[in-house]
């Protein structure tokens, strides 16, 4: 157990270190330092598959999937900012229609993977 906080630890040092300071929708500088929300401790507290619905959704949004998704550097920066405006339960941005807690794409099996390993 306390190899996998340790390497939990460090995970999340190194997301935090490659997400730099930029916040926000769209990757634009922020103008006060938001703190992000846990990629990791995200995947480590989730068991369910990529694809397999946990939340409800509405079949109905004012933004497209692509076009939301679009807005990113990468998986990662999407999924904290959905994380940071609701998400898992909450979606406004439309960043998970399919409802399995995931944004964009995102996995969270290379973080479940490397905990597994630190066992």
């Amino acid at each position: 157990m306390a190899m996998r906080v340790i390497m939990a630890a460090g995970i999340a040092g190194f997301v935090a270190g490659c997400a730099g300071t930029g916040g926000g929708f769209g990757g634009g500088p922020a103008t006060e330092p938001v703190e992000s929300p846990s990629i990791v401790a995200f995947a480590l507290r989730t068991n369910h598959s990529v694809g397999q619905q946990r939340f409800n959704r509405s079949p109905f949004s004012l933004r497209s999937h692509a076009q939301s998704c679009a807005a990113f550097a990468n998986a990662d920066r999407a999924q904290e900012e959905f994380l940071r405006r609701g998400g898992p339960q909450r979606d406004p941005l439309n960043l998970d229609p399919d409802g399995d807690g995931f944004a964009c794409n995102w996995s969270p099996e290379p973080f479940r993977r490397a905990a597994r390993a630190a066992d």
